[in-house]
């Protein structure tokens, strides 16, 4: 049978070996590890939070996308029409260029003769 004195004097033990742990090597070594583990887990909380902020972000200004589909369209098209008149039409005039020029060359060097 458990007596009171005996039981008080363990629960006193046990709650000292928690409150206030021995400083032993191991000790030291395992609060090192949890205060790293801590300050890790602290980060961790903070990047994910402003992860969590960027995709929101991302995913309101994707959905303004959206609201005025014609308006959009419209921005597209005019875009894809600059393109095609800054970049594309001019290569295809400089390829008709270079082809005259190339065909004027290939008529010269068909005139010459080697002896």
């Amino acid at each position: 049978m458990l007596e009171a004195s005996v039981l008080g004097k363990k629960l006193e033990k046990n709650f000292n070996s928690l409150v206030f742990p021995s400083n032993d090597a191991w000790q030291a070594s395992v609060e090192d590890l949890y205060s790293d583990i801590r300050t890790w887990f602290s980060t961790y909380r903070e990047i994910r939070r402003q992860y969590l902020s960027v995709v929101e972000s991302f995913a309101r200004d994707s959905g303004r996308y959206f609201e005025d589909a014609q308006q959009n369209l419209a921005t597209l098209k005019s875009t894809a029409k600059a393109i095609k008149e800054r970049a594309i039409e001019p290569s295809f005039d400089l390829l008709e260029q270079i082809s005259v020029q190339l065909g004027a060359v290939r008529d010269e060097i068909s005139v010459i003769r080697f002896t």
